[in-house]
């Protein structure tokens, strides 16, 4: 039990590390296009909002349609 909780906490140790190097890295490449072309960084910023809002619509009607299935399933 103890050799199992030592990998996962150098296994989350390295996740923390790695997600840190992601963002540093996310931020270094939009200010890198932000200072060639603002108006590229703006458009990749509105697809990257567009992007998100899509696929949280797409939860949402998923959801609710499940939920229509289950509510005529139980009624009748």
């Amino acid at each position: 039990m103890v050799k199992c909780l030592e990998q996962l906490k150098i296994w989350w140790t390295e996740r923390r590390v790695k997600l840190r190097n992601t963002a540093v890295n996310v931020q270094r490449a939009f200010a890198l296009v932000w200072d060639v072309h603002r108006p590229s960084a703006l458009a990749m910023l509105a697809c990257t909002l567009v992007g998100s809002l899509l696929l949280a619509a797409q939860s949402l009607v998923g959801m609710r349609a499940i939920c229509q299935r289950i509510g005529k399933r139980m009624s009748g």
